[in-house]
This record gives structure tokens, C-alpha cells and sequence, in this order.
């Protein structure tokens, strides 16, 4: 994962992220750019729906959240898997509508889309 300084200027780049140093484990993230805005979709196998909690503040994307309790009905050879929980942040460039942001969770997958604001979309303008 690439860890990028903190920045709020528009980019039509991917978006950047900074990683937190703390206990908590970042899913990892794939991003798209369209003329429309910003797809993140980000990993979550075996993460409910009710497990995620997105919020919005000032210029970040915040995606926190908890898998399954660790089975304790057998002893542990090899453990890659963290049950603390995840985050992640996401830097929002300024041509996204902060209240534009929709989400959907499906096959472990989180898609966020973040619409670009109308007037930063290309226009076509009509010569008269």
C-alpha cells in the first residue's frame, strides 16, 4: 500500500491515502477515475455490511470497521488474518461532491463512488 502526503488538491490521479500507524490493518484498495468521478473498491472478505462504518470529514473518506470474532475452539499454526479491525483513509480531491458519495457492499467488495461536483464534469459548449 502506498502511504502519500496528505494533500487536498484536485487530481484527476488516483486518489491519495494516507496509512495510519496504528493496531488497526488497511483493506486494500483499487482506484478508478471517470469524467464522472472516483470508484474505490476496497476488500473486505468475510466483513458484514453492519461491520463497515464510512464517515466524511473535511477532506477525508474514512472506512473503519471489524471482522468476526477469531475462532477459539482450536489451537493457531499460522495467523495472517487480523480480528482487531481495519482502517483506512482517503484523501477527497476537490472536485468530488462530499454529498455525492454513495456506497454499496457485495461478494466482500466495498464500491464507493464519489460523483465529481457539475462544475468541474467536462462540458460541451455550443457555439451560437
Amino acid at each position: 500500500m502506498n502511504t502519500e502526503v496528505k494533500t487536498s488538491t484536485a487530481t484527476s490521479e488516483a486518489l491519495k491515502t494516507e496509512e495510519r500507524n496504528d493496531y488497526l490493518v488497511a483493506p486494500r484498495a483499487d482506484v478508478y477515475y471517470t469524467n464522472e468521478g472516483y470508484h474505490v473498491l476496497l476488500d473486505m472478505p468475510g466483513v458484514s455490511k453492519n461491520d463497515i462504518k464510512l464517515k466524511v470529514e473535511e477532506d477525508e473518506l474514512i472506512v473503519t470497521g471489524k471482522l468476526p470474532e477469531q475462532p477459539k475452539d482450536y489451537e493457531i499454526v499460522y495467523n495472517e488474518i487480523c480480528y482487531d479491525g481495519f482502517h483506512r483513509h482517503f484523501i477527497i480531491p476537490n472536485d468530488v461532491d462530499k454529498n455525492k458519495i454513495t456506497a454499496k457492499y457485495e461478494n466482500g467488495v466495498l464500491d464507493l463512488f464519489l460523483q465529481k461536483g457539475e462544475e468541474f464534469k467536462p462540458k460541451l459548449i455550443e457555439i451560437k
